[in-house]
């Protein structure tokens, strides 16, 4: 179950879609909203809300203000769907030097419980919240500051888990736009953008919380959007590259699996994973224009045989009669064995197209098959 919401880049205007109803966002709210599952949120700059709706896309728990103090400076809500309820994370600052980042849990009929900091700062505004599930159950939050990137594990009652470390190896001051993504065994990985005249995509894994290994150069671009596949062994990023919008495939550690491949022309590229291990990525051509997809599959794998053919007992040449030569024997060469395997893992797009514009893709499929009672 995916569900969809746009907003116009610079504007307020919000459309939403879903693959069951298309009544996940309230549209008389017209503010920007970001989903999981079947809990959207969507903010002003006052408040924050949030909207329930069941798997029929009805309403569970209408629009409902998530932040108990009304601020001028509330932003950017998350969303993530858990085993068995959703976590609601976002960027508030309710007086000159408080800046934090709330969490809040929301069970599946819409209450809310228990507001916990996951982060608290006295001279940095703390932006960009975005989270993701985990194979535990628990949710991994990341966001950024003046200073770099952060990310932790926060489990189903928005309590943190361990300590909040930092993401980035890169100076701070021109890195943005964390997004990460859950995979196999507890672990997920974190791209992000860094730099202004040449802007790259960079990406770290994070192994049961912590960051490890060192960071690694995606692609040229900017505004990554990553989606660990439904088995967790791989992850696909989309970005805006110099001219195109780019993908490339990664392992469950963040190493490349495939060459950067093109995807079309366009902007505000997301990406969220389909069953089968196939994703769906979603892209805008322009403010108020057509809205496109991709349905993205990977082919290919591991071949291996002869170097060259081999052929044995013919004779070069051969005559009868009275020839004036002949010649017999074996041919001139003959190789055999078995090279060294080769791997060769590409794309396979199969395009769609609709009418909304900049999309905001997740997925929430772990909840949806809980409701349902199948496991």
């Amino acid at each position: 179950m995916t569900l969809v919401t746009a907003t116009d880049r610079g504007t307020t205007d919000v459309y939403s879609a879903t693959f069951v109803k298309p009544k996940a966002i309230d549209p008389a709210t017209k503010m920007p909203s970001r989903g999981s599952g079947n809990c959207a949120a969507t903010w002003t700059n006052t408040n924050i809300f949030y909207t329930v709706v069941d798997l029929l896309g009805n309403i569970v728990q209408g629009q409902t203000q998530a932040n108990p103090v009304v601020s001028t400076t509330q932003n950017g809500p998350t969303v993530t769907a858990l085993p068995n309820n959703f976590l609601l994370a976002y960027g508030n600052s309710t007086a000159p030097g408080i800046y934090d980042i709330p969490v809040v849990p929301i069970n599946a009929k819409g209450v809310a419980g228990v507001l916990k900091l996951f982060a608290h700062s006295s001279s940095n505004v703390l932006t960009n919240p975005l989270s993701t599930t985990l194979t535990n159950g628990n949710a991994y939050l990341t966001y950024a500051d003046a200073n770099g990137l952060y990310g932790g594990e926060v489990d189903s009652t928005a309590a943190t888990v361990g300590t909040v470390q930092t993401i980035n190896q890169s100076p701070s001051g021109s890195l943005g736009n964390p997004v990460p993504t859950g995979v196999a065994n507890n672990n997920a990985i974190v791209v992000y953008s860094n730099g202004i005249s040449n802007p790259q995509i960079l990406g770290r894994s994070i192994l049961a919380g912590t960051p490890t290994g060192s960071e690694i150069v995606i692609a040229n671009g900017t505004y990554p959007s990553i989606a660990g596949s439904t088995d967790g062994t791989t992850a696909l990023v989309v970005l805006e590259g110099p001219t195109n919008l780019n993908g490339i495939l990664l392992s469950s550690t963040g190493t490349p699996q495939s060459n950067l491949f093109n995807l079309a022309s366009g902007l505000g590229p997301l990406v969220a994973p389909l069953p089968g291990n196939e994703f769906f990525a979603t892209y805008g051509t322009g403010i108020g224009q057509q809205f496109n997809g991709f349905k993205v599959s990977f082919s290919g794998g591991t071949t291996s045989g002869p170097t060259s053919s081999s052929t044995t007992g013919s004779p070069t040449s051969s005559t009868t009669g009275s020839p004036t030569s002949s010649t017999t024997g074996s041919p001139t060469s003959s190789t055999t064995g078995t090279p060294p395997p080769t791997t060769s893992v590409g794309a396979r797009l199969e395009p769609s197209s609709f009418l909304l514009t900049l999309p905001i893709l997740s997925v929430g499929y772990t909840f949806f098959q809980n409701l349902l009672g199948r496991k």
